[in-house]
């Protein structure tokens, strides 16, 4: 199990978030909660390991190969950074935790990871962004300050419909944390992030996850100059994300229908 990682996540304690509820944030109607990694946990950063390290996570997202202080470096990203697990140079990202909640795990899975939400922004996803603008034009409309990449992957051992409930919540949270960073109304009811998602056509799973989130597809790009084949590419649709999330928080206030996910 210590293979490849080092000592230094092992000498870490294990902490029960089943106890600390303020330690995540779950909305109402959702499947799972949010919150961020604890890199004081050696649980938390291990269950990152193995999600990045998974064969099924590797055949659609680069092999990050890190060693254990870049776990770490990694679980820590929230704001400006000067580099990121694979990134050289300034880089803005944010990674959540998809945690769960009582009403879908066990008890021992309370408050454990289920998988992880990273939005991100460096030189290399501006230079997408541009290509992006170029091939669809008007589909990002503010600078790219205001513009992330995302991606998500759920746990090999997590059960069904966490992901697509952390990605809708991390989407929220994050628009909420960079309006607070900027200075912003709390109340404002705009968005001011545009989140931009790449999928493998043959992903499917993926692609019910952000489908399910909000995202709505725009047509297919190569990722970057480099790529050979072409994804997916998507954009978050924040009224689609609104109606979605008071559509499940209905459901759970007045059950009179069953919504999964």
């Amino acid at each position: 199990m210590a293979e490849g990682i080092g000592r230094e996540i092992f000498k870490l304690p294990v902490k029960d978030y089943s106890n600390v509820p303020g330690e995540q944030k779950k909305i109402i109607g959702q499947t799972s909660a949010i919150r961020r990694f604890d890199t004081g946990d050696r649980e938390d950063l291990l269950r990152l390991r193995d999600i990045i390290k998974s064969e099924k996570v590797k055949k659609w997202m680069d092999d990050l190969n890190l060693t254990h202080r870049k776990i770490i470096d990694w679980a820590n990203e929230w704001g400006t950074n000067t580099g990121g697990a694979d990134e050289e140079g300034p880089l803005n990202s944010y990674i959540f935790a998809v945690s769960g909640s009582p009403e879908t795990v066990i008890s021992d899975e309370v408050g454990e990871v289920q998988g992880f939400v990273y939005f991100y922004r460096s030189p290399d996803e501006e230079v997408n962004f541009a290509r992006l603008r170029e091939k669809f034009p008007g589909v990002l409309p503010k600078p790219d300050s205001s513009t992330y990449e995302i991606s998500a992957a759920a746990h090999q051992e997590a059960s069904s419909h966490q992901i697509a409930s952390g990605i809708r919540q991390a989407c929220i949270g994050v628009d909420r944390n960079i309006r607070e960073q900027n200075g912003g109304n709390e109340t404002q009811v705009e968005p001011e992030t545009q989140i931009v998602a790449y999928i493998d056509p043959r992903n499917i799973k993926s692609k019910r996850a952000f489908e399910a989130a909000g995202f709505k597809r725009i047509g297919r790009l190569k990722y970057d100059a480099e790529s050979v084949t072409m994804d997916y590419v998507y954009i978050l649709d924040w009224q689609a994300l609104n109606k979605i999330t008071h559509e499940r928080a209905d459901a759970e206030l007045f059950p009179s229908s069953s919504i999964s996910g």
